[in-house]
């Protein structure tokens, strides 16, 4: 019997090993008049979640959000469109990555203080 319990005590923390491997989360808060990276590889293929909550905002503007990649020579850019999500109102907005990537980039296209915070889970 406590052979079958020790094997038992191995797989739950083998799996829970495996799943924080496999999975993650982080939230953050922005506070911008241009634009944010949240500095994170994710490889190709990697399913994304991405929540906003804002609490400064323009209403008649959306914030974009796009993939961002580090480049030598240019320092940290937006690459992919991912999606225009409202700069007042709470979203969600799910992405399936389509190369391997360095972060995401949140714009503030108004030119106004905005601020929230973000969750993006993977």
């Amino acid at each position: 019997m406590k052979k079958i319990y020790k094997f038992l005590m191995v797989l739950c923390v083998l799996s829970v090993f495996t799943c924080s491997v496999y999975a993650g989360s982080h939230e953050g808060t922005y506070n911008m008049t241009g634009g944010i990276f949240y500095k994170h590889g994710f490889k190709k293929g990697k399913n994304l979640t991405i929540d906003v909550y804002p609490t400064q905002g323009t209403s008649d503007c959306k914030m974009g959000i796009y993939t961002a990649e580090k480049s030598f020579w240019f320092g940290w850019q937006g690459a992919d469109f991912i999606s225009n999500v409202s700069s007042v109102q709470s979203s969600e907005t799910k992405y399936k990555t389509k190369s391997a990537i360095d972060g995401i980039y949140f714009r503030d296209w108004a030119g106004q203080r905005w601020k929230g915070s973000f969750y993006i889970a993977w």
